[in-house]
């Protein structure tokens, strides 16, 4: 449960008199059961939405509930903004705000667990550009006498001012936990200061917006100044409740490497009747990228099963995977010709359902802590399509699926952890995060994991 506690707002004008009440933590079924049983009119107030969930806030049906998302508008702590015109842009009925969490909750959904906080924070700001438009003075700022284009709501006509953007980009942050500061400069501007590899980066959202085409995202305007407070419209030397901070760029190098990472699809697929699949008289095949110079790796479809199977440097795929050879090389690691792996070589897994279908597990070299200190592997998962194609997905997990050798478990993985109607879920509303199985033989999904990292608190 949240912990919800009465708080004495007297040093609000806006707020005095009215019952506040201060919610620390993800909202819950019971939490709201309770809220809905009040009969006083009350305003719940939240930092930010992280955790919280679009469909419990929904839940809240009771008419005398507002919610304040204090997010870069700090009332409490910052005094230019302890304004009834500023608080109000904070709040929002229970309805609004479960359509706007459902808006960020649409983006999370597709970013990897693995990803480095730049790599996330990019993704977003990638998708905030192609989806959102800037407002300009012949469109309209409000709806239903709300000031729709300087707070969250925005999102839902996607149409803001700089104000706006600055708090939807704080917010879409918080979220998933990467530090992030609003700064205004008062009646002129406001952009974004975050966190990230140790160095404060600074983010304009507005300008890249305002200055796009065909919704395309460039990320100029994503840390890339060296001189940022330079500009006047960042000047915040008469600010006194603004920090300057130590701005340290990206190279256009930087930013485009890490683009490239987060531009690479859920799912990637090879067409089984195209030339991505090299025909060979027995099987199709596509050869699969490693960095090891004596071991080629070849992804092979045989009998509508697939495989990886291994050659050295030398040999020629088109005279060696043969039907023969791969039956041959299923019952010898997969392997065709004399080869000797490399200590950290990462090998596939092969796995078979039960009901006929295979896929095969490969290790892709990255490991990576989560926030609760839990190790996770990331791996990239194959399947033969009905339709003949083959499809790449990554996904994530506790277990090392690609080294599991127990007959039981592999049974255990291949037909319920990863089923294909899981798989389908998993990817869709997880990022690939597919739980673990214990040795106990029991599936798991790490709670802790999906709240703090992939901030999906209840999700099933």
């Amino acid at each position: 449960m949240a912990e919800i506690r009465r708080i004495n707002c007297l040093n609000q004008p806006y707020l005095r008199g009215k019952n506040c009440y201060k919610v620390t933590g993800p909202l819950t079924i019971q939490d709201v059961n309770d809220i809905n049983r009040s009969t006083n009119k009350i305003i719940l107030i939240m930092d930010n939405t992280k955790g919280q969930d679009s469909e419990i806030i929904e839940r809240i049906s009771s008419k005398n509930v507002q919610i304040s998302v204090v997010g870069g508008l700090d009332y409490f702590n910052k005094e230019k903004f302890n304004e009834g015109h500023y608080i109000e842009r904070t709040m929002y009925s229970p309805r609004e705000l479960a359509r706007i969490i459902r808006y960020f909750e649409k983006i999370e959904r597709n970013i990897k667990p693995s990803w480095t906080p730049l790599e996330k924070s990019m993704y977003v700001y990638k998708m905030l550009t192609k989806d959102l438009h800037y407002k300009y003075d012949n469109e309209s700022e409000y709806e239903n006498n709300k000031d729709i284009v300087r707070s969250l709501s925005g999102l839902l006509y996607k149409r803001l001012v700089c104000s706006g953007f600055a708090l939807v980009f704080k917010e879409a942050m918080d979220r998933i936990g990467v530090p992030c500061v609003y700064q205004n400069l008062q009646h002129h501007h406001s952009w974004n200061i975050i966190k990230v590899e140790g160095e404060y980066r600074a983010i304009e959202l507005t300008w890249e917006c305002s200055s796009k085409k065909n919704n395309e995202c460039t990320f100029d305007f994503f840390n890339q100044n060296p001189n940022f407070y330079g500009n006047r419209s960042h000047n915040i030397s008469s600010e006194k409740e603004e920090i300057r901070y130590n701005i340290v760029p990206y190279t256009k190098a930087k930013i485009e490497q890490h683009r490239k990472r987060i531009e690479s699809p859920l799912y990637e697929t090879y067409p089984g009747n195209k030339m991505s699949l090299n025909t060979n008289r027995d099987v199709q095949y596509i050869e699969i990228s490693n960095e090891e110079p004596t071991i080629r790796e070849f992804l092979v479809v045989l009998d509508d099963k697939i495989a990886i199977v291994y050659l050295p440097q030398r040999y020629d795929p088109k005279m060696s995977l043969t039907k023969a050879n791969i039956m041959y090389a299923a019952t010898n690691n997969f392997c065709i010709g004399n080869i000797t792996f490399p200590p950290n070589f990462s090998q596939s897994n092969h796995y078979q359902r039960y009901d006929g279908t295979t896929f095969v597990i490969r290790g892709n070299g990255k490991r990576f802590t989560t926030s609760t200190n839990e190790i996770m592997y990331e791996y990239h998962y194959y399947e033969y399509r009905t339709n003949g194609d083959v499809r790449r997905a990554t996904i994530v997990s506790e277990n090392r699926l690609d080294l599991e050798d127990n007959p039981t478990r592999k049974q255990l993985i291949a037909n319920r952890l990863l089923s294909q109607e899981r798989m389908k879920r998993k990817m869709n509303h997880y990022n690939g995060y597919v739980g673990y199985i214990g040795q106990d033989s029991v599936m798991y999904c790490n709670q802790d994991f999906e709240q703090k990292d992939l901030n999906i608190p209840t999700r099933k």
